[in-house]
């Protein structure tokens, strides 16, 4: 191996994960010393080498380390982002979020959501499933445009209270000619603990898993039921 080689295998760590490569620069450093070392030793009187090759060498060592301790310390402050990231999602736990979605968690009895018309309606229907997709409740809502609350109490069709577990709601809004209005649907539930992913933070609902930046609304008060 010579001087270049050296060097060009301490360049080719500094792609790699920081703390691996900081280990592999001082081994493939120790090299070029060692090399250096002994071409000084035994290299001719008559024809010294040229001193700006292993110069330059050096300076190319030097440029490899600092992009390894910059990539470590990047690394540094994107676990410190991501720490302060779930920090920050914990806030989330005992409170009620809105989210984008129709799926939610019926806890403590109730299940809600928020549903958006464009504009008003001759008639609003709402569908409720559960986690099999049979329904079992109807409920006849709130028909002006804008954004209206819904809380189901968890009982179904007959009167019967549901097990608690998820629901999907479903709105079927016509206007007074008959045609379909699409209504924006939101759920609403109550946080009970928080995960740390890759593609980022997760909050638990119950059982049901969204993701942090898909809320909209932060409120702290209860569900209240409006059927």
């Amino acid at each position: 191996m010579d001087i270049a080689s050296a060097t060009s295998a301490a360049q080719a760590q500094s792609q790699g994960v920081a703390d691996k490569g900081l280990v592999d620069l001082a081994e493939n450093f120790e090299n070029f010393l060692t090399i250096l070392t002994t071409q000084l030793q035994y290299q001719d009187p008559l024809d010294p080498m040229d001193s700006s090759e292993f110069t330059s060498q050096l300076v190319q060592f030097t440029g490899v380390e600092q992009a390894v301790a910059q990539n470590k310390n990047l690394e540094q402050i994107v676990s410190l982002i991501s720490s302060e990231k779930f920090l920050g999602a914990t806030g989330y736990i005992g409170k009620t979020v809105e989210a984008s979605g129709s799926t939610t968690e019926k806890h403590k009895g109730v299940a809600s959501w928020t549903y958006t018309l464009p504009n008003d309606a001759n008639t609003v229907n709402l569908t409720i499933r559960n986690s099999d997709g049979q329904e079992v409740a109807h409920v006849p809502y709130e028909t002006e445009e804008g954004s209206h609350d819904f809380t189901w109490d968890g009982r179904g069709d007959e009167g019967l209270t549901l097990p608690d577990g998820q629901y999907h709601l479903t709105v079927d809004a016509k206007t007074f000619n008959g045609e379909p209005i699409f209504a924006e649907m939101k759920l609403n539930g109550v946080v009970t603990g928080v995960e740390s992913t890759e593609a980022g933070e997760i909050l638990r609902v119950g059982d049901l898993r969204i993701p942090a930046s898909s809320v909209t609304v932060v409120k702290e008060a209860p569900l209240i039921v409006t059927q």
